[in-house]
């Protein structure tokens, strides 16, 4: 039975990476279903199946639902001690309030995921608490506060192997860098692109070299962009082949 949730995950995780919300959404559904059936609502495995839901709601535009759900993990799991999956949720919940621009609300709950994470010396959530600092302060901070959690996110995650926390780490620095240093943030997002591309993450590539061309092109080097709009374009298609059918960020380059 926990091989069946096991695989009935991996299946809805291989789903959300290639944006196919709903139908990732439809292997959850039975998933979350059988959870109480199997005594495995308030398990990490549960938990998670759970977070996963929660986050093809929100892909598919259903953020006070997400929302709803993460707050009844993050409930559950302070209940059962939990704490991995109550940080991360904190963090979604953080993401989603910061993406539709609720900044105290979002700075509220990367407080209570900091507490969280220091507390129970969560080591190996430490870098995504990082990267969503970063975020917050990139967008509602300080520059110098964005790039020392961007620093540390670079610092945490590849000890631990964490590739994507990496990329993400790398292409933050870029982003911080892009209006006053070109060449050291084009190294950045050069790092980035290179790790989305070793884990064939090829919208992560695509949307990095998108990034690259974006960056040539506004300090004045339009030969240069276009290459890199191209290699946007190439990694679109691998992106098609490995089963993303939802490439709007590639129409835009």
């Amino acid at each position: 039975q926990l091989q069946y949730l096991r695989e009935g995950l991996a299946q809805a995780e291989a789903l959300l990476d290639s944006f196919k919300n709903e139908e990732a959404n439809l292997v959850l559904v039975p998933l979350v279903d059988q959870l109480p059936h199997l005594q495995q609502l308030y398990t990490d495995l549960g938990l998670r199946i759970r977070m996963r839901q929660a986050e093809a709601l929100e892909k598919d535009h259903q953020d006070e639902i997400a929302m709803r759900k993460l707050l009844e993990v993050i409930e559950d799991g302070q209940k059962h001690r939990q704490w991995n999956a109550v940080a991360n949720a904190q963090l979604s919940l953080a993401r989603l309030y910061e993406k539709i621009g609720q900044s105290e609300t979002c700075r509220s709950k990367l407080l209570q995921a900091k507490a969280t994470v220091v507390h129970h010396q969560l080591d190996s959530i430490y870098p995504r608490l990082s990267i969503r600092l970063a975020s917050y302060h990139r967008i509602f901070g300080t520059l110098d506060s964005a790039r020392y959690y961007a620093e540390e996110v670079l610092r945490t995650a590849p000890p631990l192997g964490q590739k994507g926390e990496t990329a993400v780490g790398n292409l933050l620095m870029g982003m911080l860098l892009s209006k006053t240093d070109l060449q050291a943030s084009a190294q950045y997002y050069r790092k980035a692109g290179n790790r989305w591309k070793s884990t064939k993450d090829y919208s992560g590539y695509g949307a990095t070299m998108g990034n690259l061309a974006g960056l040539y092109l506004w300090h004045g080097f339009p030969e240069q962009a276009l290459l890199y709009n191209d290699s946007s374009l190439y990694a679109a298609r691998l992106d098609t082949a490995s089963g993303n059918d939802q490439l709007t960020a590639f129409y835009y380059y």
